[in-house]
């Protein structure tokens, strides 16, 4: 962004030039202006009887010139009565040299006011021409930010999206005296408009009780392993395409003598999309609470899990 300091200074110095000028004019504006008279009687006034002096004076060399003898009686003691004639001349001569330095010295003034005010205007020019430029770098950085938003929305409208359709336990799960035997099948759909590359799907288990792992440091944990987790292997899932997935795992041990357990899983997904270098992850909570002990899946039935009401998952 263009920064208006140094222009602030420049501005003030020409105001303060300015001010010194002005107060030559005035110093000047007796001789300069023809208004003066009024603001400066006693300078108008003296300058008036110099010029018609140095006008008598003139006019009498003049007519020495034109008619070549003096138009006033010589002294009574002048040696050579040409004598006031050199002098009306050299008068003359100063009159006129006093006159042009006079009128070149207002015109010297005019000009520098003129000139200073023709600067002032630049400088003003070139504030509004920095408040403008400012103004177009904003709406060039607005235009730069609605861009990247339609950016992001037409990629998100037409990119790939696995969702998490269901979960299900399925047989061989078992629960027995102090460990859970997890048989869990999870169903995935690209609901998006472009293939989903390396989709995998990854479980975790949580089996509730004291000495267990608390939920919210489950869940940390699952995530970060979903955002570390870079595949580069996995199926491709076209849109409208489901996936199934099922794993067979052993949890740890719980306390003996309980008669029901309660245990939660954590179900994710990791692919990618055409055009994104990162790894995009779904993943969503599913609890199943009072199961008896001991317990069994029967082959040829499966049980559905409920994704937790109250827990958050994440989808980008």
């Amino acid at each position: 962004m263009l920064k208006g300091n140094w222009l602030r200074h420049v501005v003030i110095g020409g105001i303060a030039a300015l001010l010194v000028v002005v107060g030559l004019s005035i110093y000047q504006a007796p001789r300069c202006f023809p208004w003066s008279d009024h603001l400066f009687p006693k300078i108008g006034s003296a300058d008036k009887e110099y010029d018609a002096a140095a006008k008598e004076a003139a006019a009498w060399a003049t007519a020495i010139q034109n008619d070549g003898m003096p138009q006033i009686p010589c002294p009574d003691n002048a040696k050579d009565c040409g004598q006031p004639y050199h002098d009306a001349l050299d008068l003359k001569a100063q009159w006129a040299a006093a006159k042009a330095a006079l009128d070149m010295a207002c015109l010297n003034i005019y000009q520098f006011i003129i000139g200073l005010a023709g600067l002032m205007a630049l400088l003003y020019s070139l504030e509004l021409t920095r408040e403008g430029a400012n103004a177009a770098l904003v709406a060039a950085e607005a235009a730069k930010t609605a861009n990247e938003i339609s950016r992001k929305a037409f990629v998100a409208g037409n990119r790939a999206w696995l969702k998490i359709e269901d979960v299900n336990l399925i047989h061989p799960m078992e629960v027995g005296p102090n460990n859970i035997a997890f048989s869990v099948r999870a169903t995935v759909k690209n609901i998006g408009k472009t293939p989903a590359t390396s989709a995998e799907v990854h479980f975790k288990s949580l089996v509730l009780h004291k000495e267990g792992m608390p939920f919210p440091a489950l869940k940390k944990e699952f995530l970060e392993e979903l955002k570390n987790n870079t595949p580069k292997l996995g199926y491709i899932l076209f849109p409208e395409d489901r996936m199934m997935e099922v794993l067979h795992w052993n949890d740890r041990a719980f306390p003996p003598g309980q008669t029901s357990v309660n245990f939660i899983l954590l179900v994710g997904v990791t692919y990618r999309v055409e055009g994104d270098p990162i790894a995009h992850v779904t993943y969503h909570s599913y609890s199943k609470l009072n199961v008896p002990v001991p317990y069994k899946v029967h082959e040829g039935n499966e049980i559905s899990l409920s994704r937790m009401a109250f827990t958050d998952g994440e989808v980008d």
